[in-house]
């Protein structure tokens, strides 16, 4: 396993912080898209476009850390949502629920549960 600059770093919280990464990489790439359903200004798309090809270079950087497919898209998917939900709250108006919520907690839990050792 060649990890470059990280080599010191243990995997598990190396893919941790990649996965983190890579939502907040979705999460900007999501919120141009929002905005450019709006405005129609071909630099959304463009930021968008970089963001996922950032999240591309990270998910390989997950896999050469030996993480599995499975818990690197569930961790992903759970993180998004939380993610998602917030920037949407914050920065388009949009509602915060109790469905919400209780998605937020099982999300956490989800991630916890796949994470246990």
């Amino acid at each position: 396993m060649d990890s470059g600059i990280f080599l010191n770093i243990n995997p598990s919280i190396l893919v941790m912080f990649f996965i983190i990464f890579i939502t907040i990489f979705e999460s900007i790439a999501q919120s141009c898209l929002k905005t450019y359903q709006k405005e129609e200004a071909n630099l959304y798309i463009i930021v968008a476009l970089f963001c996922y090809t950032l999240i591309c270079f990270l998910l390989i950087q997950c896999y050469k850390n030996n993480a599995y497919l499975g818990h690197v898209n569930l961790m992903w998917s759970c993180f998004s949502i939380i993610f998602i939900i917030g920037v949407g709250c914050i920065f388009f108006d949009e509602r915060f629920t109790s469905d919400d919520l209780m998605a937020i907690l099982l999300a956490f839990g989800s991630i916890y549960y796949i994470n246990r050792d």
